[in-house]
């Protein structure tokens, strides 16, 4: 549309000022909101990156309590351990097929 249509249009219908004052309006409320949930993602992320690095801890933490109770068992009943070890390695060669 050329601006000569443009002023054309303006001075026969009002309606089209207010409708470009709206479009203006419009492109700043989605240019703030564009700027705002861009922050907010960020801050999202943030939140889920710590919770993720303290639950990566924890789980550290938890495998090195399991390795020393496994540890302790295996002391503990060497003979059971070993009969253990070997019962499982059975079970895994039926399941896999291997002879």
């Amino acid at each position: 549309m050329t601006k000569k249509t443009l002023k054309k249009a303006e001075a026969h219908y009002p309606e089209v000022t207010e409708i470009k004052e709206d479009l203006a309006s419009l492109k700043g409320n989605v240019s703030d909101l564009a700027r705002h949930a861009g922050q907010d993602t960020k801050a999202q992320a943030e939140v889920v990156k710590k919770g993720f690095f303290e639950s990566l801890t924890q789980l550290k933490i938890f495998g090195k309590n399991q390795a020393h109770e496994v540890e302790d068992i295996v002391k503990e009943h060497p003979a059971k351990s070993v009969a253990a070890a070997f019962a499982a390695g059975l079970v895994t060669s039926v399941i896999f097929g291997r002879k």
